[in-house]
C-alpha cells in the first residue's frame, strides 16, 4: 500500500489541524480533558504554536472526558473563559 505524500494521509478536513500550519494561526484556545481521547493531540498542537508564536491558552480539566461534562460546573467554568478569550483576543462581544 503506498501512503502518496505526507498530506495524502490526512482527510482533507483534518489538514489544517495538524501542528505544522501552525504559523498561518490566529489566537487559539485549547481546550481537553484529562479523560479525553485526545489530549495529547491537544497538548502537541499547543507547543507548536507556541513554537510559531501563536498566542495559545491551553485549558485542561480534571477527569473531563471528550465533549466536556454536559452541564457540571467545570462546564460553565470552560464556557467562561472562552467567552474571556474571544473578548480578549478577538474582540467579539460575549453573552458568557
Amino acid at each position: 500500500m503506498t501512503a502518496g505524500t505526507p498530506d495524502d494521509r490526512f482527510p482533507s478536513h483534518a489538514r489544517d489541524a495538524r501542528p505544522r500550519r501552525a504559523l498561518l494561526a490566529r489566537a487559539t484556545f485549547l481546550q481537553s480533558g484529562t479523560r479525553d481521547l485526545f489530549l495529547s493531540n491537544t497538548v502537541r498542537m499547543h507547543r507548536a504554536l507556541c513554537r510559531a508564536q501563536v498566542p495559545a491558552e491551553l485549558h485542561v480539566f480534571e477527569a473531563m472526558p471528550h465533549g466536556g461534562f454536559m452541564g457540571a460546573p467545570e462546564d460553565k467554568e470552560l464556557a467562561t473563559e472562552v467567552a474571556r478569550f474571544v473578548r480578549t483576543h478577538w474582540g467579539l462581544a460575549s453573552n458568557a
